[in-house]
């Protein structure tokens, strides 16, 4: 399981700056960061960069030093009903681990839970993005909600 590895959505490039947004800069903090030190970055395209913490006040800066991007693994899609929340962030949660690269979540003719409120979406998200650092992933599973009931989704070629 990898250690000291954090998170940035944009693309790297060697000697490239990037600052943390909070919740990755208490991460940061929470490793003991300091200036000069090596860590990893990720940032669920494929591509994996190791780089050197420049400031660890705020705002917490990183520049690369070395990147490497990977190709995408088969694509692996779970296709299910909505459930209560806790629920849902354990599937996201354990999914990811699992290799899953897309989740797409539909109102069920039985769902008891319809719909998520935008918090509850960036929490799912947030769960998502732990995941895939402590599980060592480099292609960040997409979560999306079709409007679509389950006997018009499309079938699998086998």
């Amino acid at each position: 399981m990898p250690h000291n590895r954090l998170f940035h959505p944009e693309s790297f490039a060697k000697e490239r700056t990037f600052q943390l947004d909070i919740e990755e800069a208490k991460h940061a903090k929470v490793f003991r960061l300091q200036k000069e030190e090596l860590c990893e970055l990720v940032n669920g395209k494929g591509e994996i960069a190791t780089v050197k913490v420049l400031s660890s006040k705020d705002p917490f800066t990183v520049e690369v030093v070395e990147f490497v991007s990977k190709k995408e693994p088969p694509s692996f899609t779970l296709a299910m009903a909505s459930v209560k929340l806790a629920k849902l962030e354990l599937i996201i949660q354990k999914g990811c681990e699992l290799g899953v690269s897309h989740f797409q979540i539909f109102d069920g003719e039985l769902s008891e839970k319809k719909g998520l409120s935008s918090s509850q979406l960036h929490r799912l998200q947030a769960i998502n993005i732990s995941a895939l650092k402590q599980s060592g992933r480099l292609f960040l599973p997409a979560i999306s909600f079709p409007k679509i009931s389950l006997q018009n989704f499309p079938q699998p070629s086998l």
